[in-house]
């Protein structure tokens, strides 16, 4: 990646709220898991070994940043899936079963989707209906330290 490039990515970054941030994060997920798989077609081991444990350093950081006391059973679920997540990716790296790589993508694009369509009913202006599923933003852009919480 060129220095143009990640200057523009880490500007953009810096302007993202802290729900447009997990929805880049979730969408960044996916792309590794792209990467994932471009990696196992070419034969690429080390390449994919490299990826997945990006994929999973991001797993672990958005475990870290729930908030069990605010988020509740939504943070509980969340941290299951992510355990779920990092389970099934270790396992798919140990014996290259796809099915388990697909199920943590399927989690992900979920995930991802679901973000988006919460930031999408807060930008309209329905925040009571974009909160229904429990999590709210964080309003911490200046430190970039996300909490989920509802």
């Amino acid at each position: 990646m060129s220095f143009e490039s990640k200057s523009y990515i880490e500007n953009e970054i810096s302007n993202l709220d802290g729900d447009e941030l997990i929805a880049f994060i979730y969408s960044g997920t996916l792309r590794f898991i792209n990467e994932i798989k471009e990696n196992l077609r070419k034969g690429d081991v080390e390449g994919k070994v490299e990826k997945v444990n990006r994929v999973i350093d991001i797993i672990s950081y958005l475990r870290s940043i729930l908030d069990f006391d605010k988020g509740g059973i939504i943070a509980k679920n969340l941290d299951n899936l992510y355990l779920f997540s990092t389970k099934e990716l270790s396992e798919f790296n140990f014996n290259n079963d796809l099915k388990k790589l697909e199920t943590v993508e399927n989690i992900f694009k979920e995930l991802h989707s679901t973000w988006k369509e919460m930031i999408k009913k807060k930008k309209n202006g329905n925040k009571e209906e974009a909160s229904v599923n429990g999590i709210s933003s964080m309003g911490q852009k200046e430190e970039k330290r996300l909490e989920i919480y509802g």
